[in-house]
C-alpha cells in the first residue's frame, strides 16, 4: 500500500556495504530487491548476501514516488528465472 506520508527525501542514517568489497577496497556492486520474505541487499561482485530482512508476513506501507514525480519500477526477470 502506497503511503504518501513516507518521505521521498534521503533519510538514510546507516549505509549497508559488502564487507568483502570494503576489505579488498573494491567499488560496491550492490543489488536491492524484494524476496518472498522481505527485502534483500546482495553483493553481485561477490555473490553474497549483505542484508536480508523479513517482513514476517506483514504488508508494509511504502512510497515509491521518485523526486520530481514518477515512481521506481521493478524491471527484468527474477535472478536465474526463479522467484527468490
Amino acid at each position: 500500500m502506497i503511503d504518501p506520508r513516507i518521505p521521498i527525501t534521503d533519510c538514510i542514517h546507516t549505509y549497508l556495504h559488502c564487507g568483502l568489497c570494503l576489505d579488498n577496497k573494491l567499488p560496491q556492486k550492490i543489488e536491492v530487491g524484494i524476496t518472498r520474505l522481505g527485502l534483500q541487499v546482495w553483493c553481485a561482485r561477490h555473490n553474497v548476501n549483505v542484508f536480508h530482512v523479513s517482513f514476517d508476513g506483514y504488508e508494509l506501507p511504502f512510497n515509491d514516488t521518485a523526486v520530481g514525480g514518477g515512481s521506481v519500477k521493478a524491471v527484468g526477470q527474477p535472478r536465474n528465472g526463479k522467484p527468490q
